[in-house]
């Protein structure tokens, strides 16, 4: 990640190396440690969301999901607490919890025109998880129509799930429609923070803070 500070690199280093040589163990302690000693808000945030990681790695998922709560609560003008705990209920197969914050987390990228295109990305996979088909369908108009303002955080249309979409449910119409879309920003190398020109689909995006789906929706 571009402009990572120093301390989060060191950090980063030693949680990977601990986590290779030790992967069975929990190593919420030394994240604990780092994060008391992490002194700019960019590195206690990027601290406390490998703390999340690494709580949902070792099982431990409540906990998790009270962080998640607090980061919320702290930001109800941040699209990526809402998006961030809709992704950790769809993990956990709580598949109407995670339909009900990532709708609001949406509607709030939506009007902020920050990481809609991540938002309604995440919602295609939880509406898929739901069978809801028409929650989908929507979807998919909402990330064809869409029109990102150029310097807002978000990543590039994402297209996993549409392979995943089964025949019939949902208009071929609708989703030729998303994949000429996303064909055509690719075409003109759109970046949406530099906008026409500016990068390529895996360029200049930013990554929401876990988007690790869950096993039946992984890509086959």
């Amino acid at each position: 990640m571009a402009g990572r500070s120093a301390y989060n690199l060191k950090f980063s280093r030693g949680y990977f190396s601990r986590l290779k040589s030790h992967r069975a163990d929990d190593h919420t302690g030394y994240i604990l440690s780092a994060l008391k000693g992490a002194k700019s808000q960019e590195d206690r945030w990027y601290v406390r969301h490998t703390l999340i990681g690494e709580l949902v790695r070792v099982g431990r998922l409540a906990d998790a999901e009270k962080l998640l709560l607090e980061d919320v609560e702290a930001e109800p003008a941040n699209p990526l607490p809402l998006m961030s705990l809709a992704t950790h209920y769809h993990y956990s197969d709580r598949v109407q919890e995670a339909r009900s914050y990532i709708g609001r987390a949406v509607a709030l990228a939506k009007r902020t025109r920050t990481l809609a295109y991540a938002t309604l990305g995440q919602q295609a996979r939880v509406a898929l998880s739901a069978k809801d088909w028409r929650l989908l369908s929507k979807t998919l108009e909402d990330l064809t129509a869409y029109r990102h303002k150029t310097g807002n955080a978000d990543c590039f249309p994402e297209g996993d799930f549409l392979n995943r979409i089964p025949r019939g449910v949902v208009s071929a119409k609708v989703i030729a429609a998303y994949i000429r879309r996303r064909a055509y920003l690719s075409r003109i190398r759109y970046s949406t923070l530099y906008g026409r020109g500016g990068g390529t689909p895996s360029n200049h995006s930013v990554q929401p803070t876990r988007k690790k789906p869950r096993a039946a929706d992984r890509k086959r």
